[in-house]
């Protein structure tokens, strides 16, 4: 019986298998498809976290500048009348604006304000909108109740 030995020319006799020392066109060509993929779907993935993430800060300006608009209103500061649409004064805030509605309710000392703040581009697109509604006391019906008082003290004292 001969003895098995490995040699130069292989295991008994037989010349070693082939080695491969580098990549076939088709597999190039498959890695750098599943790569352009990979960035593709990354790409995406930046820009709707950009559309979001400045979606968000508009959203967080329209809610300040309501409440802004709201104490301003219920202050005194502005008129507490429904009006068509006006710009913010602020030179950092040129594409917002916002509108006023007034509304009574079934209570006659309450009125319902009910005030938009919206952004529009500079292609004038609407891009962000925020209401703010409250309900405040009329000053009207008050300013009639304190009146209204006054009279029927004043026929008490007589």
């Amino acid at each position: 019986m001969q003895a098995r030995t490995h040699c130069r020319t292989g295991f008994l006799g037989t010349r070693p298998p082939h080695r491969r020392t580098g990549l076939t066109l088709l597999e190039v060509m498959i890695s750098v498809s599943v790569f352009v993929a990979a960035m593709a779907a990354l790409a995406q993935l930046v820009a709707t976290g950009q559309r979001a993430a400045t979606l968000g800060r508009l959203q967080t300006r329209a809610v300040l500048l309501a409440e802004t608009k709201m104490s301003e209103i219920l202050t005194g500061f502005e008129p507490m009348r429904s009006g068509s649409s006006q710009s913010f004064t602020e030179e950092a805030d040129v594409n917002w604006f916002w509108t006023l509605g007034v509304s009574s309710t079934d209570d006659s000392l309450l009125l319902t304000l009910e005030l938009t703040v919206y952004h529009i581009t500079n292609t004038g697109r609407v891009n962000s909108t925020y209401t703010l509604t409250r309900l405040v006391r009329d000053p009207g019906a008050i300013a009639e109740m304190v009146f209204a008082a006054e009279e029927t003290a004043a026929e008490d004292d007589q």
